[in-house]
């Protein structure tokens, strides 16, 4: 499939990803790398499957392109605005095992590179592409954020397309590739089928989740996270509206909300619920308030590892957590899961990943959340 081809498709991720939601959303964002290691992200990962046309997994397969679409932040004179920008990697070959194969992004005034990686799963073949923000740190990005964002890349969205074999759904797959599916972990991103249907040959890695084949004439995941007129800074959402209820834990919550991570989120070492501290790979069980959307009702008391701890644009905390499950769960329930502090317990290091009992679950108080934002000791 020649870049040329990528196009067609191109329009229609553009109607499906409104880009100015995505900016006003925070959704996308690729920032330099702190050198404590919190802030916004500095690289987005996708895993997904790709089925071979026949005979060994990796030997029958061809070639990838990689198209990756993003926007700079331009400033003339005193105003500023958001320009579009897409690179063409050259066509790699991916009939050898890549362990991995790092690719710099030429054409982008900020140091980036994907990074791409094969890998054999029985009939299967697992590919992993990673995009990074290799902009070295500078300490005046701490206290300024208009050079932070001078060397960031926003709305950030891949197209990737295979000459041989087919893609998996990721979100619908088959009894025999469930296996394959659920030993794929993706960063920041969710690919997702698009092109034709019957060749399955074209993956899109977007920003926000979306369904295979998305519709383009539908409104955007995007869509209705604030004007984007009202704030040039996609990292600075204090003009934007909330995007979920305090605490997090009323009954008006949607799936939409357990889905949808906070806007450029602010990585926290961990957090205090009750008297036992949290962070990743912690073991929680999942305490869902009634009357909350129907589709995540029944997780209630269920089990779930820690992912992440999230500080959002309003100073919030949130928990993101993937399911303790042996069978796969139901899309989209498979994905990282946000929560709020309030919504889960702790489980004793020493219980199973598995759905507790109640009396596997640790007795605390009710939760009361004390965060430790990490500091340069001079």
């Amino acid at each position: 499939m020649a870049p040329g081809s990528f196009d067609t498709l191109a329009q229609i991720v553009d109607r499906v990803l409104c880009a100015d939601s995505l900016i006003a959303g925070q959704h996308g964002i690729l920032a330099p790398r702190s050198a404590l290691g919190v802030g916004a992200s500095w690289f987005s990962e996708m895993e997904c499957v790709i089925r071979p046309p026949s005979g060994d997994a990796e030997s029958a397969l061809g070639r990838l392109w990689v198209r990756v679409r993003y926007f700079r932040l331009r400033r003339t004179g005193g105003a500023t605005e958001w320009t579009p920008h897409s690179v063409d990697v050259d066509s790699i070959d991916l009939r050898r095992r890549l362990t991995p194969h790092e690719v710099p992004l030429a054409g982008i005034d900020v140091a980036s590179n994907l990074v791409v990686e094969t890998e054999p799963l029985d009939r299967f073949v697992k590919l992993r592409v990673r995009l990074e923000n290799r902009e070295p740190w500078n300490v005046r990005f701490a206290v300024d954020r208009a050079a932070l964002l001078g060397r960031s890349l926003a709305a950030v969205h891949l197209l990737a397309a295979i000459d041989s074999g087919s893609f998996v759904s990721m979100l619908h797959p088959e009894p025999v590739e469930k296996t394959a599916v659920a030993r794929c972990w993706n960063d920041h991103v969710w690919p997702v089928l698009i092109g034709d249907a019957r060749r399955r040959n074209v993956t899109l890695v977007s920003p926000v989740p979306l369904d295979d084949f998305p519709d383009a004439s539908a409104s955007t995941p995007g869509a209705g996270a604030g004007d984007p007129r009202e704030s040039d800074d996609p990292l600075d959402g204090a003009r934007l509206p909330p995007r979920r209820t305090t605490r997090g834990a009323g009954p008006a919550r949607r799936l939409a909300d357990f889905l949808t991570p906070p806007g450029a989120p602010v990585d926290e070492p961990f957090v205090v619920v009750g008297a036992r501290r949290v962070e990743r790979g912690s073991h929680v069980c999942l305490r869902l308030a009634s009357g909350g959307d129907a589709t995540v009702a029944f997780l209630g008391g269920r089990a779930a590892t820690v992912a992440a701890i999230h500080r959002d644009i309003d100073d919030r905390i949130y928990v993101a957590v993937t399911m303790d499950r042996a069978a796969p769960l139901p899309p989209p329930l498979d994905k990282t899961l946000y929560f709020d502090p309030t919504e889960i317990e702790p489980i004793a290091q020493n219980v199973s990943r598995t759905t507790p009992a109640p009396s596997a679950v640790a007795a605390e108080p009710p939760a009361t959340i004390v965060s430790v934002r990490p500091v340069a000791v001079g």
